[in-house]
């Protein structure tokens, strides 16, 4: 089932007396409980066209349809309700409130909704516990490693139920080993199994890297060049394809909707 569509979109950006255009006439599917990975060298639209998928930015031009319903039709308070109650994001350098614990954190989105004490407490301390940090519910984030707080990253953005998980490089500020690992337990999210399998639902995850080795089978891969997708594909396990900034390097297999 189509979840997401753009239709046509373009996102300029006025820098100084340029005008930048990020997003050149985009249109693309993205169906419920995919794993969409984004690739493109610095500079081609990837992080642009993460916010415009998760409702974060509105489109120059184009139209944004979220489950057959156009974002541009919406107010501001309903983006912010709507982003509050269908997108998790997980970002790349954590955003972990230093004052709070690693629950306090996982909470956060819930607190902010209105969810009483009692509920949220239960409900979170079960996803910390379904990303393996149950016995570091009480630590500090200056007190977790890197990829422990990547976790608790990933919790939080569980907490709402989110419809559609959006990740900007979020392994950027891990090393190779916790890196697979983050990526590897996101997977499972995905695909409900592993750490994940006792998750209640499949939420769609859209993921921006720059590395191929984050690629694993099945994802889909959308591989942006100046603000256009170039390539749509399934990943097929031959990271042969790609060369090292993510562009298509063989004859790829397209997407089919």
């Amino acid at each position: 089932m189509v979840l997401i569509e753009l239709k046509n979109v373009r996102k300029e950006y006025g820098v100084g007396d340029t005008l930048v255009h990020a997003i050149r006439g985009i249109s693309i599917d993205i169906n419920q409980g995919e794993f969409v990975v984004i690739l493109g060298k610095s500079g081609s639209g990837k992080s642009t066209l993460l916010s415009l998928l998760g409702g974060l930015e509105q489109p120059t031009s184009g139209n944004i349809i979220w489950r057959g319903e156009d974002l541009s039709a919406y107010s501001e308070d309903e983006l912010a309700i709507m982003r509050r109650s269908e997108v998790g994001i997980i970002f790349q350098h954590f955003f972990l409130l230093d004052s709070m614990t690693a629950l306090d954190n996982t909470e956060l989105p819930l607190l902010i909704s209105g969810v009483s004490k009692e509920d949220r407490r239960e409900w979170c301390m079960h996803l910390l516990s379904l990303v393996g940090l149950e016995e570091r519910a009480t630590h500090y984030p200056n007190e977790l490693s890197g990829g422990e707080r990547q976790r608790v990253g990933i919790a939080r953005a569980l907490a709402n139920k989110a419809t559609v998980i959006i990740a900007d490089e979020p392994t950027g500020d891990l090393d190779s080993k916790k890196g697979k690992e983050i990526i590897d337990l996101i997977y499972s999210l995905n695909k409900g199994d592993g750490f994940m399998k006792e998750l209640e639902w499949q939420p769609t995850i859209i993921l921006v890297t720059h590395d191929v080795g984050m690629l694993r089978k099945g994802m889909r891969v959308l591989t942006l060049s100046d603000g256009t997708v170039i390539s749509d594909q399934i990943f097929d396990g031959n990271y042969d394809k790609f060369d090292r900034l993510g562009n298509p390097s063989a004859v790829e297999t397209q997407y089919e909707q």
